[in-house]
C-alpha cells in the first residue's frame, strides 16, 4: 500500500511539472476487464485494447535471475494482469496510447 501511495504522489508531482512545462501527462485509473485480448475500461468512460496499451515490467509475468549459495536460476514472476485488477495507466502526449505502470495498492 505504501509503494502504491508513493507512487501516485510521484506520478502527481510529475504531473503538476509537466504542466507547468507545457508539456501535459494525464494520469489514469482503469479496471481490466478481460485478459485475452487485454481490455482495460478508463475511468468507466472508454475501454483500451492490446493495440493501445504499452505494458510495464510490473504488469507482466517475467523471468527473473537468483543467485543464492548454492547456486544460479531463473524463476518466474507471475505477475500478469487479471480482471478486476485496479490499473495506474499514463496517456502518452497527445497520443492514443497508454502506459500501464502498476496496480493500484490496495
Amino acid at each position: 500500500m505504501a509503494d502504491a501511495n508513493l507512487l501516485v504522489e510521484a506520478l502527481k508531482k510529475a504531473a503538476i511539472k509537466a504542466v507547468e512545462a507545457r508539456k501535459p501527462v494525464n494520469v489514469y485509473f482503469g479496471e481490466v476487464v478481460g485478459t485475452s485480448p487485454l481490455r482495460i475500461n478508463v475511468e468507466q468512460k472508454i475501454t483500451l485494447g492490446e493495440k493501445q496499451l504499452v505494458l510495464s515490467r510490473n504488469v507482466t509475468d517475467h523471468r527473473v535471475p537468483v543467485t543464492w549459495a548454492a547456486g544460479k536460476t531463473e524463476v518466474t514472476v507471475r505477475n500478469g494482469l487479471a480482471a478486476g485488477d485496479l490499473v495506474i495507466l499514463v496517456r502518452q502526449q497527445e497520443g492514443q496510447r497508454f502506459i500501464v505502470l502498476d496496480r493500484v495498492g490496495t
